[in-house]
């Protein structure tokens, strides 16, 4: 999967690490890529959850999975057989990105959080079109909100909001606060559940908790993940409808939970309506290597785009078959979306079989020059 440096192997000798040892399911993917159509090879080495989300997000249809066995990291090239792979993940912890181990590989946490600033959410309310509208769009449904700790509604909430709103919309890849934790919370006076009116009913939900002092939105929902509701704005006012209401009560900012490290998540994108920076990410992800990337992977990977983690710095990795042409339109608008993150800086990487990185953060651009 890539060579480990002399020094990585000696400081790798000296830490005892728990990770380190551990085991992988690894498996082969082949299918129809959901960009361009081609087909894509895929070697996976994780857990079952992100590489459920993995297929979804890259296969425009359930590829042809091949299980290997499992193995540690650097077993791995045993479950190549001699065979090339578009795209290779494996996952790993970012500690051994900062012991120098496969740096011809990104590491993509598996997860990131940020925080919205609610003083900017005002300044929006009066300059923003788009707020404007979903503003309008609520009053037009009679959408409201009340704020509630009563057991009840916390059960409706979970049974009939929450919890089918994520399993619809993240299937076996899906995290979810335990009914248990919630309800505990709410005893310690460490949470509320927003709920969300339409008229007279109850049609979503955000359940906020607070830890160090900082409001968290952890888990939302609408009622039976319904796609009308949602297309009534049910799911903006769950975001504007919670911030209205931390705003009355002093806050200045929240913890807008968690998302995947991929630019083309549509979580991710959503929030970012909601002026999302990213405050920071797992310690466990997945390094990417692309070095024998297909016409197929270039597509793939041109449309997706990554959060990555390297040396303490967070960046995005936005990928184009030629930095020297003219940039396109998928790419001005990833462009545009990091730059709205708050991230340390942009890593461009040429998908041709030799290339240049160009690395955008605070100051002037570096390039460096390598085969990717």
């Amino acid at each position: 999967m890539g060579r480990v440096s002399q020094k990585a192997k000696a400081l790798i000798g000296a830490v005892r690490f728990p990770f380190w040892g551990l085991r992988f399911h690894v498996y082969g993917l082949t299918g129809t890529c959901r960009y361009g159509g081609g087909q894509l090879r895929v070697l996976y080495a994780g857990t079952q959850p992100f590489f459920h989300y993995f297929k979804t997000t890259v296969f425009s249809e359930p590829p042809k999975e091949e299980f290997f066995g499992s193995y540690s990291i650097f077993e791995l090239g045993r479950a190549r057989q001699g065979l090339s792979w578009d795209l290779e993940l494996f996952r790993s912890h970012k500690i051994f990105v900062n012991f120098g181990l496969f740096p011809s590989c990104l590491f993509v946490p598996e997860w990131l959080s940020g925080v919205a600033d609610l003083d900017q959410q005002r300044t929006m309310e009066a300059t923003s079109r788009s707020r404007k509208r979903d503003r309008k769009l609520m009053s037009k449904n009679d959408v409201s909100y009340s704020v509630t700790t009563d057991t009840g509604d916390l059960e409706y909430f979970y049974d009939e909001m929450y919890g089918p709103h994520m399993h619809e919309k993240h299937g076996e890849s899906v995290f979810l606060m335990s009914k248990e934790e919630m309800m505990s919370r709410v005893r310690s006076n460490q949470g509320e559940l927003i709920m969300i009116h339409m008229g007279k009913d109850a049609v979503g939900g955000s359940f906020v908790f607070y830890e160090d002092g900082r409001p968290r939105l952890f888990s939302q929902g609408v009622l039976r993940n319904d796609k009308d509701l949602m297309r009534c704005g049910v799911g903006t006012a769950i975001y504007l409808c919670s911030f209205d209401h931390l705003s009355k009560n002093g806050f200045s900012d929240v913890h807008m939970g968690w998302s995947r490290a991929v630019l083309s998540d549509g979580s991710l994108y959503f929030k970012q309506r909601f002026g999302l920076k990213v405050e920071e990410t797992s310690v466990v992800g997945h390094f990417l290597r692309y070095s024998n990337a297909s016409d197929a992977a270039r597509e793939c990977l041109k449309h997706m785009g990554f959060i990555h983690s390297r040396h303490g710095k967070t960046k995005a990795a936005l990928f184009r078959r030629n930095v020297k042409a003219d940039a396109d339109k998928v790419f001005l608008q990833k462009q545009a979306q990091v730059e709205a993150l708050g991230l340390d800086g942009l890593d461009i990487i040429d998908l041709r079989q030799s290339g240049s990185r160009k690395r955008y953060g605070k100051g002037k651009a570096k390039a460096e020059q390598g085969t990717q």
